[in-house]
């Protein structure tokens, strides 16, 4: 292993986490980690899990990324950080402006906006990518959310 390096990074590296504000779901993209690393042969990470936008700048080596989606339940994510709902609840809200549950609402309709503008996907499609139960759960939200259906949005 080289000087100065553990587990295939080298500790010049940098990531930084970011709590976003109350104001900032409302943007298109905003970060919640960024990351500089520095790495070597045979660096590898595997994450089940990678609950939001990943960007990956590769200058030498490569990239694999395999997607996979989970259903996100406030009750589950109060239970990954060991407090009880209506604690995680109670300081999300504090932490955020929003519920946990508006604040993935919001995040999926996000989501749902920019594969809407970037793929070829179907609607319904769409809408089960990004959490919804039924294509009408997600055109009805979609309308809520954003005063316009998904194809409205998408062709404008």
């Amino acid at each position: 292993m080289a000087t100065g390096c553990r587990d295939g990074i080298y500790e010049y590296s940098t990531l930084f986490f970011h709590t976003p504000e109350k104001n900032i779901p409302d943007f298109f993209y905003y970060p919640l980690c960024v990351g500089h690393y520095f790495c070597i042969p045979p660096y590898r990470v595997n994450r089940s899990r990678y609950d939001s936008f990943l960007i990956l700048y590769t200058k030498k080596g490569k990239v694999c990324v395999n997607g996979v989606t989970e259903e996100l339940f406030p009750e589950r994510l109060a239970k990954r950080v060991s407090l009880s709902p209506f604690y995680f609840s109670r300081r999300f809200k504090q932490e955020t402006g929003y519920t946990p549950y508006h604040y993935i609402y919001t995040s999926r309709i996000h989501l749902a906006r920019f594969y809407l503008k970037t793929s070829e996907d179907t609607v319904k499609e769409i809408g089960y990518r990004c959490g919804f139960k039924s294509e009408h759960s997600f055109c009805t939200a979609f309308k809520n959310e954003m005063g316009q259906t998904p194809t409205e949005f998408r062709e404008g």
